[in-house]
């Protein structure tokens, strides 16, 4: 019997929950071949980043042959760390939408407001306590992933800056990662985002962000030690943001 005659004997509700189902079936095909991590929530959760990312946002990607480059050394047994200048909350997602592989990152929670703390808990970061606490636990478990030939990622300032055109001092536990776990450098420059007071308003005020995937940096291979890895990355990024260096903000951007 021809296909059209068999869905003619259908009630149409179940020619329609067909059609919704195999649309479904499509989109988590799709999210998980290309999701960041194989399981359903993380695929879908993606997807719908980037097209929110890509629409909303209207994000644009530069230097994708830097992210294959560090993609072809992470293969090859090389930790990457990923570390961006931060402007806005929106800049995690930003940066990991436009990256193929998942992104652990670490995180200060006492930058985390409640309302997203399940979601952020979610992705499953490496804690940095914050708040006056020692950073050294968090520290010491980020060297510990990037030993096992990790993807981390790290926003350096540890605090949004708020001002355009600005970021802050880059703080001195990244050059201690960096420098223990000889991991190579891929640098993504945000631009363009939405700042404002309350970092997590950025993602219901549109924009036309971009993040610029900069040549990796391999410090291990330039010979520098821990602590002069800080000054050299922070001042790479004043030069490609033309920035000035303020002082942080609060961590909750209140």
């Amino acid at each position: 019997m021809a296909v059209a005659n068999i869905a003619s004997l259908m009630p149409i509700w179940v020619v329609i929950a067909l059609g919704v189902w195999l649309l479904l079936a499509v989109i988590g095909w799709w999210a998980q071949k290309t999701s960041p991590r194989p399981d359903m929530a993380t695929a879908l959760l993606a997807l719908a980043f980037r097209i929110y990312c890509r629409w909303f946002h209207g994000l644009t990607v530069e230097g994708q042959a830097n992210i294959a480059a560090a993609l072809a050394a992470n293969a090859a047994g090389r930790p990457v760390v990923i570390v961006g200048n931060h402007a806005a909350g929106i800049d995690p997602f930003l940066v990991q939408s436009t990256f193929p592989r998942f992104i652990r990152w670490v995180v200060g929670m006492d930058t985390v407001v409640p309302a997203v703390e399940g979601f952020v808990r979610f992705a499953n970061p490496v804690v940095i306590k914050g708040g006056g606490g020692s950073e050294m636990p968090g520290v010491r478990e980020a060297i510990r992933f990037l030993a096992q030939g990790g993807i981390l990622g790290i926003f350096p300032e540890g605090r949004i800056a708020r001002a355009p055109g600005a970021i802050t001092t880059f703080q001195p536990g990244v050059g201690l990662i960096i420098g223990k776990s000889k991991a190579l450098v891929l640098p993504a420059a945000i631009t363009g985002v939405p700042i404002r007071n309350v970092a997590y308003t950025s993602f219901f005020v549109p924009s036309h962000s971009r993040v610029s995937w900069m040549e990796p940096i391999d410090y291990a291979a330039l010979g520098l030690r821990s602590s002069e890895i800080v000054p050299d990355l922070q001042a790479r990024y004043v030069k490609w943001l033309g920035a000035r260096v303020v002082k942080p903000s609060s961590p909750r951007g209140k």
